[in-house]
Formats: C-alpha cells, sequence, structure tokens
C-alpha cells in the first residue's frame, strides 16, 4: 500500500523481516537487535539474506519496504509464466493454459501473497518452478528449487518429501 507517497508493507511481520535483513546485513544474522541473543523470529532465512544484500545494495530506510512490495511484480509474473508452463504440459490448448494463467495472476488471495512485502509470492514461485521442473523430469533444478523453498519457508520441506515419495515409489 501506500502512505503519504510512500510504499507501506500491509503486515507487521514484514517489517520483523526487514529488521533482520537489517541485522544480517550489519553481520549480525539471526539477532533481532545489535548485541541480542540469536533468535528464531526470522520466519524466512533465504528472504531475510535476499533482503540483507539488497539493503547492503543501498535499500535502506523506507527503500527496503518498496522493494519487498514491489518485488510482488516479479513473483506474480513468474507465477504467472509457470502456471502457463505447467498447465501446457498437462493439457494441450493453449488457449486453457493461457486462461489459467490469467485466472491465477487475478486471484486475489495470489496478488496479496506477492504484494504483502513478505516471502509468499516467492515461495510459491519457487513451490511452481519445482513442479515444473518435477513434470518436466528435470530433477537437478527440482532439487534446487525445493531446497530455496524449504529454506523460504519451512513448508516447502513438506513439498521436498512428498515429491522424493514421489520419485521414490
Amino acid at each position: 500500500g501506500h502512505r503519504n507517497g510512500r510504499a507501506v508493507a500491509p503486515l507487521d511481520d514484514a517489517y520483523i523481516t526487514f529488521q533482520y535483513a537489517r541485522q544480517i546485513a550489519e553481520g549480525q544474522p539471526y539477532r533481532y537487535n545489535t548485541g541480542d541473543p540469536p533468535t528464531t523470529g526470522m520466519t524466512s532465512p533465504l528472504f531475510g539474506f535476499l533482503l540483507a544484500g539488497a539493503y547492503l545494495l543501498g535499500f535502506t530506510g523506507e527503500s527496503l519496504p518498496a522493494l519487498a512490495i514491489g518485488l510482488g511484480v516479479v513473483w506474480l509474473g513468474l507465477i504467472s509464466w509457470l502456471t502457463y508452463r505447467i498447465s501446457s504440459n498437462l493439457i494441450e490448448s493453449r488457449k486453457w493454459s493461457y486462461l489459467a494463467a490469467a485466472l491465477v495472476v487475478l486471484t486475489g488471495s495470489v496478488q496479496w501473497g506477492c504484494f504483502n512485502g513478505m516471502e509468499t509470492g516467492f515461495f510459491t514461485a519457487l513451490t511452481l518452478a519445482a513442479l515444473d521442473a518435477f513434470l518436466a523430469d528435470r530433477i537437478s533444478p527440482c532439487a534446487v528449487c525445493l531446497a530455496l523453498a524449504a529454506l523460504t519457508r519451512t513448508e516447502g520441506l513438506i513439498l521436498a518429501a512428498v515429491i522424493w515419495f514421489v520419485t521414490a515409489v
């Protein structure tokens, strides 16, 4: 969202991630404040480190939330493209694949996940990329995407276990 011309993340949880990203960039990973003991308060290690890299590149103060929200465009684009690819592999009609991609992009909960300033859109893109690679029998890229998804959100471990089980069976 916007407030007085500034980008504002709609969830306070995003600001917790931004604080951890700043601490990572300043050499204090997993510490909410400098000198505090490490905590488990950062729910998305990979996204926190991604934002820490952005912080080191100069996205500080109000520009970090703006970047995190702006990345939603990237996540939504990837989700749309991957939805198209996956549906194209499952059905032979391009028209239905385009429709599937459009419906996903127009779904409010998907948009919310992409533009809330958190890792949700990133995680969704990674899980869809893993599924796309799995369906195309590209196991190495699937494994990389699953590992990144698991580092983004712990639910990625569940998806990795499911894919591992399906592959083993």
